[in-house]
């Protein structure tokens, strides 16, 4: 833990480093002080870090999951296009077929209604 005395401390040899007139001692207490303010705050940090890295962890699976559900539902769409297609198909074939059998039909009815069987009653 950051204490007051190593906070004064370390503001004290800020001051003479920005002034030009830290001492080699100086030097070396104030790197160890700024090493110590790391490994302090780092420690801190910790928890939320680890935190953090299980809500990625977490969101990173979800996400996986999600474009393997989208993947299967793309697969899904495709056969389901590809039923309507055929679909559409058989229904264009049954209409063209229906229209073939009315129109025979017509022509039976013509065929009927120009019989002279059928123009004597």
């Amino acid at each position: 833990m950051w204490t007051k005395k190593q906070r004064q401390r370390y503001n004290l040899l800020r001051e003479h480093q920005q002034a030009g007139i830290l001492t080699d001692e100086e030097r070396v207490e104030l790197a160890e002080l700024m090493q110590a303010l790391n490994d302090c705050e780092a420690a801190s940090l910790a928890p939320a870090n680890e935190r953090k890295a299980q809500e990625i962890a977490t969101l990173t699976m979800a996400v996986e999951q999600l474009e393997a559900q989208n993947h299967r539902l793309q697969e899904y769409l495709h056969e389901r296009q590809t039923f309507l297609a055929r679909v559409q198909s058989l229904v264009a074939e049954l209409q063209a077929a229906d229209r073939q059998m009315r129109e025979r039909y017509a022509d039976v009815l013509t065929l009927i209604d120009a019989s002279p069987t059928h123009q004597a009653s």
